[in-house]
């Protein structure tokens, strides 16, 4: 009885709308938006209190910074959008600075877009970082008990510090983004999600979608999706192994993906190897579970996952320098804990029958559970409360709604969004073939800014597939150097360097053979 009676309670107290809420007001300034790649955009910046429990309008607040991009008077002609950054613990200031700046540039031409930081993120009332590191020995019995401990350390230090880590889930961040609703004085919003961002669109659409105008969710993570299917990194591994097959370029010995994964895992569990980093003379040591943390993070998208049959063929022969690249890569996310998403991820919690599911096929996997390592498993130990079941019914809606999803998406895969359709009345489907997380799904093609443009002017609405650009593996270590050298450098820059180096001696020469000539004459 208690588990329904504790889920009513929350969804009740946290529907309602305070008058804290309404009563709220945004005063923007002007704002310079340092961007990496497009110099410095004329912006507005707000900050926006709310309480950190909706149920207690007077209880502490929270203060969360909102930037806005301005459409022109001329072109507006579409509600606020609101872009709601993945993670959990990604900054929606922080994402429009980077290589997606341009598509956010198109989509302010027809209405205004506030970039969000999130409760707990970028620059909106952090959390104390937690002074614990985790160690990271070998072994993944060794490091979940490393990521327990030091999770409950930093649970302890929170709690220390007066930090109400309870208030840090998605139905409080929802209940935000209507606050900030009200404060704009707006009827409707449009919600831009992206990864974790559509599992909070999605509540903000249960709890008060009345008040959008309509959706765009790019890798749908629904209500019930935080915690993943093992089984899809091996379908995605297949896939790979596919394409690995008609590149005919890639050397037969690497195209065997799948075999050589588990060649290599059997071998790293009976000794694991120790080796430098191909970018560094750095030593690491790969086990088994390590090889598939780092083969997981290969598959996050398309210019990692070029990389896996070479990586992984190499690593079978003892030559594990690329590999282990990734293997760092994920041992340096696991060192420190951050509040926010972990309270976010583990609150948004799983269903006892997902969790069956997701039981029963680790043991099938070739990667066994690393796509939901470790929350999955220290969750239930940390004392964060879950939403409950009524939180991760799907979602019914009538709201348009654009899903853009990845082929190669092992972090939101195109089974979210399968399973979710049914749902929604007025969904639209732009599928990209190849691509996977990440960038892929903003940057692999440029019909995807297109179709997001018509989408939101409610110019298309339909089903749409798009095929990324073949994906070029690696194929020798040598051959990635050169490619990072290039990339690095730039090709002018490398004739200049390679002019110098050949000029320079002949240059030289000729110079002392001269003098030499003069010399004689005397």
């Amino acid at each position: 009885m208690w588990p329904f009676l504790r889920a009513s309670l929350v969804f009740f107290s946290l529907a309602l709308t305070t008058a804290a809420d309404a009563s709220a007001t945004l005063q923007f300034a002007p704002y310079g938006l340092k961007t990496e790649n497009h110099g410095t955009q004329a912006a507005e910046i707000a900050w926006l209190d709310v309480p950190a429990r909706h149920s207690e309008p007077s209880g502490p607040q929270l203060r969360l910074r909102i930037v806005r991009l301005r459409t022109p008077e001329a072109t507006r002609t579409q509600a606020p959008m609101i872009y709601l950054a993945g993670g959990p613990g990604g900054s929606g200031v922080g994402t429009a600075r980077g290589a997606r700046w341009p598509i956010f540039d198109r989509m302010r031409q027809h209405g205004d877009v506030l970039l969000f930081d999130q409760r707990g993120t970028g620059e909106s009332s952090l959390p104390p970082a937690c002074p614990h590191e985790a160690a990271l020995p070998l072994g993944r019995e060794e490091l979940l008990a490393s990521q327990l401990a030091t999770a409950k350390r930093c649970m302890q230090f929170w709690r220390a510090q007066k930090l109400d880590l309870d208030a840090f889930n998605t139905v409080e961040s929802a209940h935000d983004i209507n606050a900030l609703r009200l404060a704009l004085a707006v009827p409707k919003l449009t919600l831009w999600g992206m990864s974790y961002g559509t599992h909070l669109a999605s509540s903000v659409m249960r709890l008060h979608g009345e008040h959008i105008e309509r959706a765009i969710l790019m890798g749908y993570e629904g209500p019930p999706d935080t915690y993943k299917f093992p089984l899809v990194a091996d379908q995605m591994l297949g896939q790979i192994e596919a394409m690995a097959q008609l590149d005919p370029k890639l050397p037969t010995e690497f195209k065997s993906v799948l075999e050589n994964t588990r060649k290599l895992l059997e071998k790293l569990e009976r000794q694991s190897i120790k080796t430098s980093l191909l970018r560094s003379s750095d030593q690491i040591e790969i086990g088994k579970f390590e090889a598939q943390l780092g083969i997981s993070v290969m598959l996050i998208r398309s210019d990692f996952a070029r990389h896996i049959p070479l990586a992984i063929g190499l690593a079978v022969k003892g030559e594990g320098g690329l590999l282990g690249e990734y293997v760092q890569g994920a041992q340096l996310g696991m060192k420190t804990f951050n509040a926010m998403p972990l309270a976010m991820d583990i609150a948004s919690g799983v269903s006892a029958e997902r969790m069956a599911i997701i039981n029963a096929q680790t043991p099938k996997s070739v990667l066994g559970d690393v796509l939901n390592f470790p929350y999955f498993s220290i969750g239930a130990e940390l004392g964060i409360p879950d939403l409950g079941d009524e939180f991760r019914t799907p979602l019914i809606s009538a709201i348009p709604t654009l899903f853009v999803t990845g082929t190669l998406d092992v972090r939101t895969p195109p089974a979210n969004m399968q399973a979710a359709l049914p749902g929604f009345s007025a969904a639209s489907q732009l599928i990209v073939n190849g691509a996977g997380h990440d960038n892929d799904l903003w940057l692999s093609h440029p019909e995807i800014a297109d179709t997001l443009e018509a989408f939101v002017q409610n110019r298309w609405q339909g089903v749409k597939q798009l095929q990324m650009p073949k994906v070029e593996f690696a194929t020798s270590l040598s051959n990635e150097l050169w490619r990072d050298v290039r990339s690095s450098l730039g090709l002018p820059l490398i004739g200049l360097i390679l002019l110098a180096a050949i000029g320079l001696p002949m240059v030289l020469f000729w110079w002392w053979r001269r003098r030499r000539l003069l010399r004689r004459a005397r």
